[in-house]
This record gives structure tokens, sequence and C-alpha cells, in this order.
């Protein structure tokens, strides 16, 4: 029997960030179990979306102040092409939850 994949596998999976091993055993997986293969299909679309939408921000390069400050804070480390679009989304967040909390 299989071990189960986790939720953190699922995403990376989604992010396309897991190793071409694990990517092969969680398609495996997922070609066994059709409500986990929905639930992961229907994030990762919504994960395609968001870079369509996103694309032109993640492909800005950071300014070096904020590289520097994000740095010596811990908070962000350097990553891949395209990872500023997280980034860009937890500013969206955090403004969006300013402006409704006030």
């Amino acid at each position: 029997m299989m071990a189960e994949i986790s939720d953190v596998e699922f995403e990376l999976y989604i992010d396309r960030q897991l190793s071409e091993e694990r990517k092969q055993v969680v398609e495996d997986w997922l070609r066994r179990d059709l409500i986990a293969a929905q639930r992961v299909g229907a994030h990762a679309r919504q994960a395609d979306a968001l870079r369509a939408e996103f694309r032109p921000v993640a492909d800005l390069c950071l300014p070096g102040s904020l590289d520097r400050v994000a740095l010596e804070c811990r908070f962000l480390v350097p990553a891949p092409a395209g990872s500023w679009l997280l980034v860009s989304l937890m500013v969206m967040a955090a403004f969006a939850a300013g402006v409704v909390v006030g």
C-alpha cells in the first residue's frame, strides 16, 4: 500500500517545485485517487489563473533596497524567477486587510 501524499507535497506539485522523482510519485497517486486529482486540479487551475493575472508583476525585478530589507528581516530568501508572485500576493493581501480593518 502506498503512503498518502501530504497537502504540502500537493502544493509543491501545483507550484511546480517538486523533484522529478516526487513529481512521479504524486502523479501516480493522482491517477489512483480521483478525489485528490479533482482537488489538485482545481487548485492548479486557480494557481495558473493567478500566475497569468500577476505575470507582469512577477517578472519585475525587485529593487535592491527591498531585497536588502527582505534579507535582513529573514522574511524572504532569494528564490527562482517568478517567485515574486507570492510576494505580490502577500502585499496585496496585507493592503486589502488594512482597507477592510481600517
